[in-house]
């Protein structure tokens, strides 16, 4: 199974995500033949180790890919200083200019997924995918992803991992 991680041009800023450390932001990019699809991006300048922890995070996602668990496309979001001028929220801004140059992105999962609840159960329908993502998250060492934090978007029977 390979997998080709692609370039896209950041072109429009949406908005800043409610929550997460490092404030992830959706925006609109460009991809080949000037094909526009969202994505959520996390920039370098907010992430823990910067580039380092930006590969932490893209390895990861071509891992999971690889185990074929169900994880957002990951891609390469390039912020041009002209991009990163253009967003008028100061705060945020700056971190965008602080990231210039590739980042880390995922395709944003359209069509009614949400964060999975903090206090439902898992369904038994979902109990291997929930134990594959246990067993992948020992394997990478992967704090993040608790029983208050799950990093799990769940959409009709599916259910997607994020953040690394």
């Amino acid at each position: 199974m390979s997998f080709k991680i692609p370039t896209l041009e950041a072109y429009q800023f949406n908005r800043e995500l409610p929550s997460g450390r490092t404030k992830p932001c959706v925006l609109t990019c460009l991809g080949e033949r000037s094909k526009i699809s969202e994505h959520v991006v996390k920039f370098r300048s907010a992430v823990n180790f910067n580039e380092t922890g930006l590969t932490c995070e893209l390895v990861s996602a071509l891992l999971a890919k690889k185990l074929e668990l169900c994880i957002p496309d990951p891609s390469f979001i390039s912020i041009t200083p002209e991009f990163a001028e253009s967003v008028s929220i100061p705060r945020i801004s700056s971190v965008i200019q602080a990231s210039v140059g590739l980042n880390f992105g995922s395709a944003l999962i359209l069509g009614g997924s949400s964060t999975w609840p903090v206090d439902k159960p898992v369904t038994p329908f979902l109990e291997e995918d929930a134990s594959e993502i246990i067993a992948f998250d020992a394997m990478i060492q992967n704090p993040d992803r608790r029983t208050d934090k799950p990093n799990v978007l769940s959409k009709s029977k599916e259910i997607y991992i994020i953040d690394h």
